[in-house]
């Protein structure tokens, strides 16, 4: 579970991010400009893929990506991150280059479309300063953005970003006035992620991925991250909304060492039971024993030495903070296997005193005594 709190916020979880924990299928929408799109890193999507990529690789889980475009669709999945779990995280990249607010509510139904998102978050704010918009109109519209968000998504938490640093102050005011807003703090934000006056909708001061400078060693441009940028505002996203839960547990074991070879009075055992699943496994036997002179790790080896012959049944657990799985085993401890005794080399007669005395060699087994049968 995540926690968040601030002098003016309650408690509040992300659904996204508790799917991820728990490996569940799990749907992240990002909608927004070039630097949602991932600007000069199409490839991964900026930020947005990046992002994906870290949950992944936190739950071992397999990311899929869709990109939105003009036509009003998403393309088919492509792979950003292979994992070996079962479920996949989706990451919807609906970042437009040159877009403003205004134009991404024109077209957020299609963006919306499909399968509802767990997690919205959204990037706007350059373009509308640019396209010559004052800070107050900016913040209406993004008040029009989370209205309409709200009403085809209701419950889905929203994430306004500031978007990253760029190489001039004149979108400063801008972002302020959102802050102030939303929050009524001014930038930067303490701490950087804030619920706001408004239900399920929270401001991520994201500048401060950057050091709230901008830093000619994460940009391309005055305005856009490059890779090395893009990849640092991922893993300070990821770690801001991962912040005070434990990484998912993994897989539980299940035992895959169904039969053991058997065991034999007199011989030196081992054998290590494996399973698969979350490292690291520990081993246990919950009922019974193993034969005498057998012993059992936490590693799941048994080693030792037989020591007589008798019946047998225990049961061992394979267990992980995911989970445990049981198996049982059985069966009888076997005598020692007698060498072939040919009958050229054991004489079965000897003469004694001029009479012949018949000889029956034996051996003792389990405390008695026994005839050894020559065989021919």
């Amino acid at each position: 579970m995540v926690l968040h709190r601030d002098s003016d916020a309650a408690v509040t979880t992300f659904a996204f991010v508790d799917k991820v924990a728990a490996r569940q299928p799990a749907i992240l929408l990002a909608t927004g400009d070039s630097t949602v799109n991932g600007a000069s890193d199409t490839a991964m999507s900026g930020w947005v893929g990046r992002t994906g990529v870290r949950f992944g690789q936190w739950a071992d889980m397999p990311v899929m990506r869709q990109q939105w475009g003009v036509t009003g669709t998403y393309t088919a999945p492509d792979s950003l991150h292979t994992g070996t779990g079962t479920n996949q995280i989706l990451v919807r990249d609906a970042g437009m280059p040159g877009w403003t607010t205004q134009n991404v509510n024109v077209w957020l139904s299609s963006m919306l479309s499909g399968p509802t998102p767990d997690l919205i978050i959204h990037g706007t704010g350059f373009n509308d300063i640019n396209a010559g918009y004052t800070p107050s109109q900016y913040v209406t519209y993004i008040h029009s953005y989370i209205s309409a968000v709200k009403a085809r998504c209701p419950g889905v938490p929203i994430i306004i970003t500031t978007e990253n640093v760029a190489n001039s102050s004149s979108y400063d005011a801008a972002f302020n006035a959102l802050a102030t807003d939303l929050t009524g703090h001014n930038l930067p934000l303490t701490p950087a992620l804030q619920a706001t006056n408004i239900t399920d909708v929270y401001l991520m001061d994201t500048r401060q991925a950057f050091g709230n400078i901008w830093q000619s060693a994460l940009m391309t441009d005055t305005l856009h991250p490059n890779a090395a940028g893009y990849q640092a505002e991922a893993d300070w996203i990821f770690t801001i909304l991962t912040a005070g839960i434990e990484p998912p547990a993994g897989d539980p074991p299940t035992i895959t060492t169904l039969t053991i070879p058997p065991f034999e009075v007199g011989t030196p055992y081992t054998q290590t039971l494996e399973a698969t699943g979350a490292e690291p496994i520990e081993w246990a036997i919950t009922e019974g024993e193993p034969p005498d002179g057998i012993t059992f790790s936490e590693a799941g080896e048994l080693s030792g030495t037989p020591i007589r012959f008798q019946d047998f049944a225990f049961k061992v657990r394979a267990s992980n903070d995911a989970g445990q799985d049981y198996h049982d085993f059985a069966g009888t401890v076997r005598r020692p296997v007698l060498p072939f005794i040919p009958t050229d080399i054991l004489k079965p007669n000897l003469g004694w005193h001029g009479m012949w005395y018949r000889i029956v060699p034996r051996i003792q087994i389990d405390g008695q005594w026994r005839n050894i049968v020559p065989r021919h």
